[in-house]
């Protein structure tokens, strides 16, 4: 019998994950699919994102991270830490890697969303991003610059065929 709950079927799915081991690019692709969507929800809060982030690990965020589109990472962002200075300006202008980066500091904890300015006006300064999280979003892009002859599940070359 199946699951009337979604996700109880899907850890059913996980839990013999060996029965469907030659669907396993496409349960990435799907839970990668479902990550993005969790993070472009308007339900998404820090304390949301955070306990996103620890479910799934800093690598699989990285990776969902780094597959949104500029304009919904700058969303994100604007929705998140909406006092930082260089949040500023409409969602598609903002710099997609700085963006990115700084979704994965405030998930990890790394920062924390920019507070009011202070009542003498002097706002705080950006803080530097992390180099950590530029890694992790140039490595989380690496699978997709694998050669085309790699075997999606395992990474290693295919043989040629006779």
């Amino acid at each position: 019998m199946i699951p009337r709950d979604a996700f109880r079927l899907l850890g059913a799915l996980g839990a013999q994950s060996e029965l469907l081991s030659d669907l396993a690019p496409e349960a990435r692709r799907a839970g990668l699919f479902l990550v993005r969507k969790a993070l472009k929800a308007p339900e998404l809060t820090l304390d949301r994102l955070k306990a996103l982030q620890a479910a799934i690990g800093e690598p699989a965020m990285a990776e969902a991270v780094s597959g949104l589109s500029r304009t919904a990472a700058g969303e994100i962002v604007k929705r998140l830490d909406r006092r930082n200075p260089h949040a500023r300006g409409p969602a598609h202008a903002l710099d997609e890697t700085w963006a990115r980066a700084r979704i994965l500091a405030l998930a990890t904890g790394a920062a924390r969303p920019m507070p009011r300015a202070s009542a003498l006006g002097a706002g705080p300064a950006t803080p530097p991003e992390p180099e950590a999280l530029a890694l992790a979003l140039r490595e989380a892009r690496a699978p997709e610059r694998r050669e085309p002859s790699a075997d999606p599940a395992s990474g290693e070359p295919r043989r040629k065929s006779a």
